[in-house]
């Protein structure tokens, strides 16, 4: 699948399986069996590509989480307030119309070392939270965070500095995302 843009969605263990959230994310999302069952995703995000659809459940955890692997989601400078609404999308239709879902966040691909060895949702603080690069709540939910975009009732905020993971695209995938050159020509012009 290569690299993946990871949206994980966190949520209470007894009340995702009362609420049978995994399954109301997978029918949002149009997944099944995380594949995505659109020829012609209502999710820009989504679209034409592969997506992986994973159930994060551990046994000491009061929490988990479901998270969609976005492939081929590459962020530049350029792209970047388009893929940011692309993600504030996707994450308010879950946000708003999935109760148990308490917070999303978005990373390349180390979800799993920035939550490794927290095993109750009360712990995934402010602390661990300033460490993704994107998160998504609920408006009037955003513990203490300064919102960045809007959509409908889910906030985005975007973090930075040194202990966030850059989430731009290197120098070669900018120049052929943005200006639709070759790897070959874009090598070429950075002078590779």
């Amino acid at each position: 699948m290569g690299e993946c843009f990871d949206l994980a969605f966190f949520l209470e263990k007894n009340r995702a399986k009362t609420d049978q959230a995994k399954y109301k994310i997978m029918e949002i999302l149009g997944l099944a069996e995380g594949k995505n069952r659109f020829s012609e995703h209502p999710y820009t995000l989504l679209a034409n590509r592969e997506i992986g659809f994973f159930d994060g459940e551990f046994d000491d955890d009061d929490y988990v989480l479901y998270m969609i692997a976005v492939s081929e989601f590459h962020i530049t400078k350029k792209s970047f307030e388009e893929r940011m609404n692309q993600l504030l999308q996707v994450a308010d239709a879950c946000l708003s119309q999935v109760d148990a879902i308490l917070f999303a966040t978005g990373i390349y691909e180390v979800i799993y070392c920035q939550i490794e060895g927290i095993t109750k949702i009360k712990d995934i603080d402010a602390k661990v939270l300033s460490k993704f690069p994107v998160l998504f709540f609920r408006t009037g939910d955003e513990q203490g965070f300064q919102t960045s975009y809007t959509h409908n009732n889910t906030s985005c905020v975007i973090n930075s500095g040194e202990s966030v993971q850059d989430i731009f695209a290197n120098p070669i995938t900018e120049l052929m995302e943005d200006e639709g050159l070759s790897f070959d020509e874009a090598m070429t012009k950075l002078g590779w």
